[in-house]
Order: C-alpha cells, then structure tokens, then sequence
C-alpha cells in the first residue's frame, strides 16, 4: 500500500486469489496520529479465513506488525498504527546525542 498527494492506494476486489508466501508491505510517507486506514474491501463481503484478523496479520512482515494494527469488518480490512510501538534503540541514542549536544553548547555559551 502506498500514500501520495491525493490519498492512499486502497484494493477493492470482488474476487482475488491470495498466495501462502504474500507480504503486506506498507510503504507511507506520513501518517495522521490515531488515524485508521482502509487496506482492502471486498464489496461482496469478507468471509470464511477472510474475515478472520488472523489471517491478514499473518501476511505482515515483523517489522510492520510491530508497528501495524490490523482489524476487519464485515467488508473491509483496515491498518491503525499501533500507539505502544516503543522507539527503536537507534532513536533513543540519537534523541540523547541531540541532548547532549544543546547541553554543552549552552555550556559553553555561559
């Protein structure tokens, strides 16, 4: 799935063939806080293994279903990002580096 200027890329199918080894990658380039987005729908409705959660969260690579919510409705499968999602270490080191940085040239100044 893919954002752009006008929105995000949604599948709608009425039939589709799903292979064992599929990915979904989400590849977004900003996203709204709190904000749920609608993946894929099916405008005949979701049923048997399709309308299990289970089943689409299987698809997320480790990466995306750390971050990624999925949830499902009678007709849609829907991604919300995950609000726990703790920063990786990287993060961590580069905000306390920036810290760490505005002490000292405040230091320095005095």
């Amino acid at each position: 799935m893919e954002q752009d200027a006008t929105g995000m890329d949604k599948l709608i199918a009425n039939t589709f063939i799903i292979d064992d080894d599929a990915i979904i990658e989400f590849a977004f380039t900003s996203l709204q806080p709190g904000a749920t987005y609608e993946i894929f729908n099916d405008p005949e409705g979701l049923e048997g293994q399709y309308a299990d959660v289970n089943y689409w969260t299987s698809f997320l690579s480790p990466a995306d279903a750390y971050y990624w919510n999925l949830s499902v409705d009678a007709f849609s499968v829907f991604a919300s990002v995950d609000s726990n999602a703790v920063p990786e270490p990287s993060t961590w080191a580069l905000l306390i580096l920036g810290v760490v940085v505005l002490f000292l040239r405040k230091r320095v100044r005095s």
